[in-house]
């Protein structure tokens, strides 16, 4: 393989990349409205059997395309805890697990 083989294929991969940071910038947004959601629903932002709904979803998801559902664990993980930060700083409240 040649260096402008490499070279394009890592161009792709950084489109991936940024197409993934837009994504999570849209999931952002949704996490926000949610936000409002709960606290006109009188909700903690915390909701763990969602979040363990959701992890269980998308790791059999992660198990269909070929990808390692410990991956998708840890990476849902740490968007999970960012989201509940997002989502209890709009709320005031202190940070849980679950949304």
């Amino acid at each position: 393989m040649g260096m402008k083989r490499l070279d394009s294929l890592r161009q792709e991969v950084d489109a991936i990349d940024s197409a993934v940071l837009d994504l999570l910038a849209k999931r952002n947004e949704l996490v926000s409205r949610i936000a409002v959601a709960k606290a006109e629903l009188g909700l903690e932002s915390a909701q763990p059997e969602r979040y363990r709904q959701m992890l269980e979803r998308l790791q059999e998801y992660a198990g269909e395309k070929g990808i390692n559902p410990e991956l998708v664990e840890n990476v849902w993980n740490a968007i999970h805890e960012d989201s509940v930060a997002q989502q209890n700083q709009a709320l005031g409240t202190q940070a849980g697990v679950g949304s």
